[in-house]
């Protein structure tokens, strides 16, 4: 696979998993509500910001961004809950396999970058925030 379509694959991921904390934030529910509603809220906020930058790159180096929900749906990687799942167990487990993903991809991209030094910038700084991100949440879950 190349860098673009590892690209392509972490935009159209990215786009959903902001999709998905949205989704989270607005139907998060019991004891934990204040702080999950909180997060979810700057998960999503952290999803609009990487996903821009992952379009840019992708303009960047002579590609383009998915322009439509087809393409979206065509590239993403990520399991997106129905409605009858909204439960705070299930949100944190999808959460946690949603930013292994999301980590998987950005270093797959590092592995086809090449001479990149624009895109192996990007994906190394997606990588050291998603690990830290992964950490904080294992250490929430403990």
């Amino acid at each position: 696979m190349s860098a673009v379509n590892t690209l392509k694959n972490l935009h159209a991921t990215i786009k959903t998993f902001t999709f998905e904390m949205q989704k989270y934030h607005w139907m998060v529910k019991g004891k934990n509500f204040y702080n999950l509603h909180n997060a979810f809220e700057e998960l999503y906020d952290w999803g609009f910001e990487q996903e821009d930058d992952v379009a840019e790159r992708l303009l960047i180096i002579g590609s383009e961004p998915l322009l439509s929900i087809e393409d979206v749906q065509a590239f993403n990687k990520i399991v997106v809950l129905p409605k009858a799942d909204l439960v705070e167990t299930k949100m944190l487990a999808n959460l946690k396999t949603s930013l292994e993903t999301i980590l998987a991809l950005a270093r797959q991209g590092l592995d086809e970058v090449g001479n990149d030094t624009g895109t192996d910038a990007l994906l190394s700084d997606l990588v050291a925030d998603v690990e830290k991100r992964l950490w904080m949440l294992n250490a929430y879950s403990a």
